[in-house]
Parts: structure tokens; sequence; C-alpha cells
């Protein structure tokens, strides 16, 4: 400081240039990062963003979602899954197929909008409990379900054809109702922790409900009155 002070005037010009130059790119970059901050905390916010429906708590697969249930959140379009729900009326008083945790984003597969009966052509058709041999105790609406034949030597007498088939005869076969023998839909049983695992259940399951097209019941009735009952599985 004492050398500049008893420097010359050009000296002293060219150090006062040289700390203002400095003190100007500093100025700059800190104006730089307190903008970037800004618009990632808060302009982004309001520049390139989307309303979507998220789920306020968790909610169990097949229970029928209410306003309490979810909620509309602000988030940053890059982070919108595809096919996210906007509106909270899409949601709304519709079942939810599956369990979804707090926080998750809404899509068209997690709600129920027309899952049981949504292909053009299908029915909803009680299957005879005599033509069923095995049904999971765990099945539940929505569930999708597949189907094996099984053929019985005392109905059949074919004995090629005795046995479980390979194959599903049906695939893919959605569940409309799965109800006691009072007719009323078996549900989980309240006292289950983990709404994934279906141990227990509100009752027994005598019928099963399902939609099929005109085809896919036909191949079920000849197939029994052929000689072979079913067993029914589900992922």
């Amino acid at each position: 400081l004492a050398n500049w002070l008893h420097g010359t005037a050009h000296s002293k010009q060219r150090t006062l240039k040289l700390l203002a130059a400095v003190l100007f790119y500093g100025v700059g970059i800190g104006a730089c990062y307190v903008s970037l901050y800004y618009w990632d905390t808060q302009w982004s916010l309001r520049v390139n963003t989307v309303d979507v429906v998220v789920a306020h708590r968790q909610i169990p697969p097949h229970r029928q979602i209410t306003e309490q249930d979810i909620e509309l959140k602000t988030i940053k379009a890059d982070f919108a899954i595809p096919g996210v729900v906007r509106s909270p009326k899409d949601v709304i008083g519709k079942e939810s197929l599956q369990l979804i945790e707090q926080g998750d984003q809404f899509t068209a597969n997690k709600i129920d909008k027309m899952a049981v009966a949504g292909a053009p052509g299908q029915h909803i058709v009680e299957i005879p409990e005599s033509w069923l041999l095995s049904v999971p105790g765990s099945l539940r609406r929505t569930d999708r379900i597949s189907v094996w034949a099984v053929a019985d030597a005392k109905t059949n007498p074919n004995p090629e054809r005795e046995g479980m088939l390979r194959e599903p005869v049906l695939r893919d076969i959605v569940v409309a109702y799965y109800k006691d023998a009072n007719n009323n839909e078996v549900r989980d049983a309240q006292e289950n922790e983990n709404p994934n695992m279906r141990l227990m259940s509100t009752s027994a399951g005598r019928k099963l409900e399902v939609a099929l097209t005109n085809e896919q019941f036909n191949i079920l009735r000849d197939m029994h009155y052929g000689g072979y009952q079913f067993i029914v599985g589900y992922q």
C-alpha cells in the first residue's frame, strides 16, 4: 500500500482499473449464481411446470379413491411421467387397481375406468361352479387370470386327453367380481397390514364372474361338455 501511495499516477490508474475489473467480474459471477438459484427454485416452477394428480396418502388396491386421497401438485414438466393424470375429476370415484404409495403420480393404468368390460363384445358372465376345479381364495376383482383345462378319466374316457393341458385355454381375462355364497363380493380383511398380501378375506369365494367374449365363453362351454374342468390362476 505504501509503495502504491508513493507510486506514479499512471501505476495508480492501472491498479484501480484492475481492481474495478476484478470487482465487476466478481459481481457478475455472483449475479449469475443468484439467478441460477432463483431459476431452479422459483422462476422455473412458474415457466416450465405442469399440474399433476398425486396420492396424498397410501391407497390400497381395489379401493374407491376419494378427494382426501389425492392432491394436485405443481412439478417440473421433466418430472411428469408419461400419461400422468392432470385433473382430479379423472381420479375421484374411480377404483385403484394396485397399491399406490404416497406421492405417486396417477396414470390411467392405476385406476379403474373401464377395467372390467372395456373391450368390444365382452360380457360379464358367471362361470358355473361345476365347471371349476380350483380357484385361488385370494382372487379379487380386476385381477387378470389365466384358465387351464384339466381332463378327468371319469368324465373323459379318452386317455390321451387325460390330465392338465400344458398351455392355458384363456389368458389375460379380467375378473369382474368374486362373490361368496350370499352374493357378496369377497374383499380383503381389514386386519391385513400389507394390502399386497391377500391372505385373509371377508368370506370364502364361491361365484366367479369374468369379462368374456362370446368366443371365449364358447371355448369353455365346449371343453366342459367334452369332459374338462378348469383351474384358475392369476399373477
